[in-house]
């Protein structure tokens, strides 16, 4: 038998990180926003690719209160007033229903926070596999400046 380390295939990989983590944030939000501007449970839930349930829990759950919400957002390490920035990017072009340019922007947002590292100190936290010194996703994930600002 190797001496083959298989603690790699037990690690949190990057993107999931950002599913388990960051989406769920993104959606409650946005679907807090939805609610307070009149969208339906069901509407917004459409919108999410979520349950009705779901989109009730993000609205009535206390552990989903903007202040909870906001809270989990500076232990994973985002800044706040950036990530607000980039919802209101989001729900302008939510409403105008160019479903294609939301999934264009979600894609460019979770590979530059991959690709600038500021995921990596939550990442080690929450993962002891991963290597102190890793900096893999700033070789993997570049995301040119041009697209960036789409």
């Amino acid at each position: 038998m190797s001496n083959i380390d298989l603690r790699v295939f037990l690690m949190i990989l990057p993107h999931a990180l950002i599913a388990r983590n960051v989406e769920v944030i993104i959606k409650t939000l946005i679907a807090q926003r939805l609610y307070r501007e009149g969208f339906s449970q069901l509407g917004i839930a459409r919108i999410l690719g979520v349950s009705q349930p779901t989109v009730n829990m993000y609205l009535k759950d206390p552990s989903y209160s903007q202040e909870n919400v906001m809270k989990r957002l500076k232990e994973i390490g985002l800044d706040p007033k950036e990530f607000n920035d980039f919802l209101e990017e989001i729900m302008f072009l939510i409403k105008r229903g160019l479903t294609e340019d939301v999934l264009r922007r979600l894609i460019i947002y979770s590979n530059s926070l991959l690709s600038s590292l500021k995921l990596c100190d939550y990442h080690k936290r929450i993962d002891p596999s991963v290597p102190r010194d890793c900096k893999i996703c700033s070789e993997l994930f570049l995301v040119s400046e041009d697209i960036q600002m789409i």
